[in-house]
């Protein structure tokens, strides 16, 4: 997908605040711990556009359309990040990219949180593969200590492409350290 933001295109700039709110509300410790227990139950983003979660979001989007029905293609898109989000207890704000999170090391640890091979794995997960595609954000939010920047996640998982893929293994060995990467390639 070579859009620079599916939130632009489809006229709703704002989406990305709308998105943050609604995680935020998701995951309030106050609030209906039922809508994000459901979404965490759906197995692929087509499940999730079936949950209360979900069409709250869409709803407060202005439920976007395309010649008078409801726009699938941002729908799907923005389910499969909604599927991943669920699983996000904490938007670290401090840590602007996802994928340069990943590469880091946990504290007191010297490997980063994803290992070279689930990385490989994850880029190789195609953009017409999104309940795969959604398994493995799941996956790597999991390692990440169900902690990610919210916004850096669900770009990614709305714009999964060639050039989010190639992003992600820069940014993920922008943050190794050089010891880590001559370690995990045999040098």
């Amino acid at each position: 997908m070579a859009e620079s933001d599916l939130f632009d295109r489809y006229g709703k700039s704002s989406g990305w605040s709308e998105l943050a709110k609604w995680h935020a509300r998701l995951i309030d410790p106050r609030g209906d711990r039922g809508l994000q227990a459901e979404l965490r139950r759906s197995r692929n983003p087509d499940e999730v556009l079936t949950t209360r979660a979900f069409q709250r979001l869409w709803a407060s989007l202005g439920a976007p359309q395309v010649k008078g029905n409801p726009d699938f293609t941002l729908a799907r898109r923005l389910g499969l990040a909604c599927g991943v989000l669920s699983h996000v207890k904490q938007d670290d704000r401090a840590n602007e990219n996802f994928a340069s999170f990943l590469g880091q090391a946990k504290p007191g640890q010297s490997e980063p949180r994803m290992t070279l091979l689930r990385l490989r794995r994850l880029l190789s997960v195609e953009d017409s593969e999104p309940d795969k595609l959604m398994a493995e954000l799941i996956r790597a939010v999991r390692l990440a200590g169900d902690t990610a920047n919210v916004k850096s996640l669900a770009r990614a998982a709305m714009h999964w492409d060639d050039t989010t893929r190639r992003d992600w293994t820069f940014q993920y060995y922008g943050a190794s350290s050089p010891t880590s990467i001559s370690h995990e390639s045999g040098e």
